[in-house]
This record gives structure tokens, sequence and C-alpha cells, in this order.
């Protein structure tokens, strides 16, 4: 899981740590940032995803367009680079990017692993390639010698440093009062202090590459869901798996989806009643949570790359296409099919999902987003619905939820909290029972202030 995201300069923000938990949930005013943050992951992803090999972060993809450097940059306090970290546990990669402003990309500047900024030789899907270790973590000993500098301390300490294209790449202290000249390659015996620090090394290289690669799956395989969702089509586009294996920022690919993912089994936990727990069925089953009686069909057309989707609520009537059905239902369909076709420990990015629906399906949306979660689907959020936020409190309270695997962040305009003296992002906590520890001004209670006023309570 990532377990914080870190940004400096990036659009309206100076310097932000923000944790991310199972579920995070961005909520506050608007323009105030929230979109930025989803827009920061969703950068990473379509630049590991569509350009494997690139030293350059595209701004511009599939997934986000988000136009010149200068648009990406805090224009108050940046100049002309950004940075970018995510952190696994207590382990940080953080990348700094750099360009002219009317670019519309940004060529990395650096990447730190931890406390160490590495010198940008090749990068692999934004991730230095080092080989000085072979896929599994093992030293390749022709890579490193260990003997050129040396300096003998009063304790009779000598350290020896090796180098690989110029880089230290590790202290090796040996105990021994003479002059000490070794070449690890392989041959020959070596005190075992020595062994002891190669193989801590390993063990440290190790980790370090496991978690690279995990970071760059898990960015890779976003799905990233925005508010402007595809609305009714009378037929959509049949894409190849390998090219659309997520729904795509609009929802575009939900059908594509459907049709090809829908013999796959869904998580466990999130099989509702006596469906088979395939995608298809499950969707079917879930999006009749959200609208009574719902039913669908998912039909390739003929001779072409297309598929058409018919719609129902009542088996007393023949399928519609979408555009005779509730508009809320196009926009509820990309967010279940993404969610339940999602793989265990997936990273699922949504904005504004109660959009076009009643307050009870808002509830009730908060409620599966949280399901979701719980599976072991990793899910931010961001909202403007309260009624969202109480979907997800209840199934904390339900104990379908950890309250611990749930973050709760309130964002302010930087105008906002310049003017009232107050940070950018309030974080709040919840309880085991939903119940939520602060309640800042302009967090979800405009219904208060409007009953208030109604009733001349104030």
């Amino acid at each position: 899981m990532i377990t914080q995201l870190d940004l400096r300069h990036f659009k309206c923000f100076s310097l932000l740590k923000l944790p991310l938990r199972p579920l995070t949930m961005l909520a506050g005013t608007n323009a105030s940032g929230k979109s930025s943050v989803l827009q920061s992951l969703a950068v990473l992803h379509q630049t590991i995803r569509d350009h494997e090999w690139s030293d350059r972060l595209m701004l511009n993809g599939n997934a986000v367009r988000l136009g010149t450097v200068a648009d990406v940059i805090d224009q108050l306090e940046g100049r002309r680079s950004l940075e970018i970290g995510v952190w696994y546990e207590n382990d940080e990669r953080l990348w700094r990017f750099a360009g002219d402003r009317r670019e519309m990309s940004m060529k990395v500047d650096f990447v730190r692993i931890g406390d160490r900024e590495l010198a940008i030789e090749m990068l692999h899907r934004l991730f230095p390639v080092d080989d000085t270790f072979d896929d599994k973590g093992n030293v390749e000993t022709d890579n490193i010698e260990i003997a050129s500098r040396f300096s003998r301390r009063r304790d009779g300490l000598v350290f020896i440093f090796g180098r690989h294209k110029g880089r230290l790449l590790d202290d090796i202290a040996v105990r021994d009062p003479g002059y000490v000249t070794w070449i690890l390659d392989g041959d020959g015996d070596f005190p075992d202090v020595v062994k002891d620090v190669v193989h801590n090394a390993q063990r440290e290289a190790r980790n370090e590459a496991a978690i690279s690669r995990y970071l760059a799956r898990k960015l890779r395989d976003i799905c990233y869901l925005t508010a402007e969702r595809w609305g009714p089509r009378d037929q959509y586009p049949q894409e190849d798996p390998e090219m659309a294996a997520v729904v795509g920022p609009a929802g575009e690919h939900s059908a594509s989806v459907l049709h090809s993912a829908g013999e796959r089994d869904v998580l466990p936990s999130l099989v509702l009643g006596d469906s088979p727990p395939r995608v298809l069925q499950q969707v079917e089953a879930r999006m009749a949570t959200f609208f009574p009686g719902f039913q669908m069909e998912v039909e390739p057309v003929r001779a072409s790359n297309m598929i058409r989707l018919g719609f129902r609520t009542s088996k007393a009537i023949d399928f519609h296409r979408p555009g005779h059905t509730g508009f809320g239902l196009t926009q509820v369909l990309p967010i279940v099919v993404a969610a339940l076709s999602m793989a265990k420990d997936g990273l699922l990015l949504v904005e504004n999902p109660g959009v076009h629906l009643h307050p009870a399906g808002q509830t009730a949306m908060g409620a599966f987003l949280a399901e979701v979660s719980a599976a072991g689907v990793q899910v931010v959020l961001e909202t403007h619905s309260d009624h969202v936020l109480n979907g997800v409190r209840r199934t904390v309270k339900d104990g379908k939820l950890k309250s611990k695997d749930v973050a709760i962040h309130f964002f302010r305009s930087r105008t906002e909290a310049e003017r009232d003296k107050k940070s950018q992002v309030d974080s709040l906590g919840i309880d085991d029972e939903g119940n939520i520890d602060a309640w800042p001004d302009g967090f979800f209670d405009q219904f208060d202030i409007d009953i208030n006023y109604l009733a001349e309570w104030s």
C-alpha cells in the first residue's frame, strides 16, 4: 500500500505531506487541490504505463492532460521544478522534475530513495536501473571493485570504499594494521566482516529493488476515474485488453472491460448473494443495489470493434439503450466495473463517485467503496457529498472496515488558509463507531447552516 504522498511546488501546493490509508477520502471547498492530489498520482501512472523507458514526466496522455510546465508548477513559490514522492511504509521514492515553463513534459532531475539521491543514467518505469545487482538483488561481482581508496584511523580500522561507475557503492570497515587492497571478484578468502557487509548490501538491495518494483507496478496499474465520465452511448468501443485493462479516466472502456474480464472472479468478500462470483454477474448484482431490478446485456456488434449495452430495471420490459435509462446509471456503472475488476492491492482513484445519484444512492456508494477497500483494494476518493461520507462511516460502525484504515482529509483553498492562518489540509480522525473527531468550518456543515437560517436560530 502507498502510505503517504508528498508534493512540493505541484500546482497549488508549496508543500504537502498527505497520509494515505486503505480508504482515503478527500473533502473540502472547490479549487482547494483535491483533484490535484489525484492528478499527481495519475501523471506518474501514465508516464510509467505509456513511456516505460522515458526519463521525462509526461504531462499529457490518456489519463490526464495537464498542459505545460507552467500549468503544474506552483506559481507563487515554484520556479522550474516540482517534486512528487510516494511512500511504502517507511521507504520513500521521490522524484524531482524540471523543465522550461513552455514545455509539455519534464525531465527527471533526480530520484531519491530514502536518504540517497541517485544519479540518473537509465530509468525503467521512472526508477533507476542499476546493473550492480541482478533481478534477485545478488551482487554482480564483475561490476564491483573494492580497494581503490582507504583511510586509516587511530583505532586500527581501515575503511575501504567500493565504487561503481564513479559512485560510492559501500563503505567497508575491516580491522587490519597493514596496507589492505582487495578486488571483490568472487575468488579469494575475505575476512568475515567483508562478507557480512556484502551480505548486508545484498539484503538491502533485494529489499530496495522489491519495493521499487512493487511501487512501479502499483503506479502502472492505477485505475483513475475523473468526474467527467461518459454519458449514454448507443455503442462502446471494444479494445484490446492489453491496451485497455482498466475502465479509463472517463469510463470509456467500461463495456470493453466487462466483455474481456467478465469471466474473471471478483475478490471473495465482494461477492453478493447467490450470483456467480464472475465480474459480469457481480456487476449486475451490485448495480441492482443502486437501481432495484437492474439487469444488463453485453453484446459485441457483428463485424465491428464495438459493443452494445442494454439495460432494464424490470423483467417485464425489454432491454433499452443506455440513453433511455436514468443518467445516473451510466455514471455509476464505470465505478462498479472498475472496483469489481480490480486485483487485490490495486489502487483506485475516483472523483465525485456520488454524482447524479439520489442521496440514498450516494450513501450506498460510500459503503460500497468502503467494502472494496476492506477487500484489499486501496481507494482514494474525492467527494462533496456528506452522504458518501456517511456511507463510509456506517461501514466502519458495522465493523466491515477498521477505523484505522480510513483517512479523511479536509482541504481549504490557499487563499482561505492564508487569510485565516490555517493549514491547507486538516487530517481528521474517525473511531470505531464512525464518529469524526473534528468538524472544521466548511466540512459538510451546510445542512446545519441552512436549517439554522430557516428556523431563525442564527
